[in-house]
């Protein structure tokens, strides 16, 4: 008798130490996948934090070029700022910097030639340039929005 409940005892300690080692797996696997989840949401999160570093520094600059306040401290910090990105974003992004870059340039130049102009005909080209460029720059922050759509979306 004793030794057939010593038997019993030996099948049931047996079944539970098997009972705990697949609890144990089944824990482990659930913690593995919500670490796993939690590190793609924190991937996720720093992209998005990327994306929108650069697209309040394109919404920036395009605002200071309309109220006018363009120099060439701000130019080359959006070159730093922005243009420094471009492991990070696409084709069609890329050329959106340059062409942003090139219209702020322009605009620049046109600013600074209407100062020193004396002849009223230039001068008054120069400022019809300027005040396109100027719409151009007005239009842009829809451009902006829409470029970066995808990458700024919170939800897959």
């Amino acid at each position: 008798m004793c030794l057939d409940q010593l038997k019993t005892l030996t099948e049931i300690s047996a079944n539970i130490a098997t009972d705990v080692g697949i609890i144990s797996g089944i824990i482990g696997a659930v913690y593995v996948i919500r670490q796993w989840r939690l590190s793609n949401a924190q991937w996720h999160f720093q992209r998005y934090e990327k994306f929108h570093a650069v697209y309040r520094a394109n919404v920036d600059f395009i605002n200071t070029a309309i109220a006018g306040r363009l120099n060439n401290q701000l130019m080359s910090e959006y070159a730093r700022d922005v243009m420094g990105h471009d492991f990070l974003v696409g084709q069609e992004i890329r050329a959106f910097y340059d062409e942003v870059y090139s219209k702020a340039n322009i605009l620049l130049t046109c600013q600074s030639m209407v100062q020193n102009e004396r002849d009223s005909t230039v001068k008054a080209n120069l400022q019809k340039r300027q005040e396109d460029i100027l719409q151009w720059f007005v239009s842009q922050p829809a451009k902006v929005k829409e470029l970066f759509h995808k990458h700024l979306k919170i939800e897959d």
